[in-house]
């Protein structure tokens, strides 16, 4: 049974990294879930951090951040979304660095996913007509989910409340 406080059941909060380091979709799963079967569930989630692999020459030269190329509306959110499964957002990551989907969500199972798909990677031009080719990408934040139980559940905590704060009084 989910701990109900204030109208709300207990939020979970995920910590989230996905990688893809030859082009090929990347999920990630987490390992605990938020409970089921709420009629609403609240949101938020943030990007700390968004970095694509560079390489010139098939020699690695080191990770850079690409998070100032996405938008600030695409960097974090939050909202409300009915009933679980749901997929929170997909957004495109179409930046001249790579081109790739990304989305957040939770599973049938309360579990959270995130998923970087349908990856295509560029070119970064350098001085001296130098190509700097992209071979990987890495996004990482964190998303949390709370259940919101419904109106009655909420009437039956507060009422619930009354009569223990009655029978304290006595």
């Amino acid at each position: 049974m989910p701990v109900v406080l204030a109208g709300r059941a207990s939020a979970v909060t995920w910590s989230y990294e996905v990688e893809s380091l030859d082009g090929s979709d990347d999920f990630w799963f987490s390992d605990t879930a938020v409970p089921t079967g709420f009629p609403q569930y609240d949101y938020s989630w943030h990007i700390s951090e968004a970095e694509v692999r560079v390489e010139e020459d098939g020699i690695e030269l080191g990770w850079i951040s690409i998070l100032d190329s996405i938008a600030p509306e695409n960097q974090s959110g939050s909202g409300s979304a009915p009933k679980v499964p749901f997929q929170l957002f997909g957004t495109g990551l179409h930046i001249p660095e790579i081109s790739a989907d990304f989305n957040l969500g939770v599973l049938s199972d309360g579990k959270g996913i995130a998923g970087l798909f349908n990856i295509q990677f560029g070119t970064i031009p350098g001085g001296d007509d130098i190509v700097y080719d992209i071979t990987g990408a890495r996004i990482a934040g964190d998303f949390t989910v709370t259940p919101v139980p419904e109106p009655a559940s909420m009437l039956l905590l507060g009422i619930g409340s009354l009569v223990l704060l009655r029978k304290r009084r006595k």
